[in-house]
């Protein structure tokens, strides 16, 4: 680790170190394997998918593992300046997995596209129906059948904004801290039972439904490591809150 962070500030330091290096720099991967720049924009036609050694977005990651697309381990403290380096050298651009969702992610086949009496689709209604129940605010709600049935949900967070903020919270005290606006679309899974089952209790059972969606929205929040400290123990009680009610339900 002591020379990782030694060659890669070098690398940013003098043009004549990058010249020397350019060709040898290694990341880690999600597989555990390394790799090369050059070998990531041959595999990856110059679009390289990357995400922080310590995030836990296992589901996204399972996403890219599926379609065989590897995925580099990165230090924001000193990785997002290199990457913005590499970006402006090699035309490439780098881009966090959770800040997009690729076609291929998608399962088209079982998207819901019977439409209702208003002309909404399935999905349509199920957007409408989280967007109402936990209001958002800027956070925009998309419903998409994932290839994989068992994410219930996730977050897409814009790739500058995110840079832009990891830049302030490493260049700022703690006590200058800000909470920064990020451009975010919380995407929930047509393709889901948990999903599913929460839209089919939205009239039946309008509380426990509720209590699903807000326990689905707080995981998504913390297996990308978008909660703080301060709203952990509510989530805790949250969940606490909808397992006593589906034990409830089920009694």
């Amino acid at each position: 680790p002591e020379m990782e962070m030694v060659v890669k500030l070098g690398v940013l330091q003098d043009e004549k170190m990058y010249d020397k290096v350019k060709d040898f720099l290694v990341w880690n991967t999600l597989d555990n394997d390394w790799i090369t720049i050059e070998e990531l924009k041959e595999k990856e036609h110059k679009i390289i998918y990357y995400t922080t050694k310590d995030a836990q977005d296992v589901g996204i990651s399972n996403l890219y593992k599926e379609k065989g697309l590897p995925v580099i381990l990165t230090q924001p403290m000193i990785d997002n300046p290199l990457m913005q380096k590499l970006e402006e050298k090699l035309q490439i651009q780098f881009k966090r997995i959770d800040s997009s969702l690729e076609e291929s992610f998608l399962d088209t086949s079982k998207e819901k596209t019977l439409l209702d009496a208003e002309g909404k689709s399935g999905s349509m209604q199920i957007a409408d129906f989280i967007r109402s129940t936990l209001s958002l605010g800027d956070t925009e709600v998309e419903a998409k059948s994932l290839s994989s049935e068992i994410i219930t949900a996730l977050f897409v967070i814009d790739e500058q904004a995110r840079r832009f903020k990891e830049f302030m919270m490493t260049h700022s005290k703690a006590s200058d801290a800000i909470e920064l606006p990020q451009k975010k679309t919380f995407v929930v899974n047509t393709n889901n039972a948990l999903i599913d089952k929460a839209f089919q209790w939205k009239d039946s059972k309008p509380e426990l439904a509720k209590k699903l969606v807000e326990h689905v929205y707080d995981l998504a929040r913390l297996s990308q490591k978008e909660i703080s400290a301060k709203d952990l123990s509510a989530v805790v009680e949250r969940s606490q809150d909808v397992l006593e009610a589906l034990t409830s339900a089920i009694d």
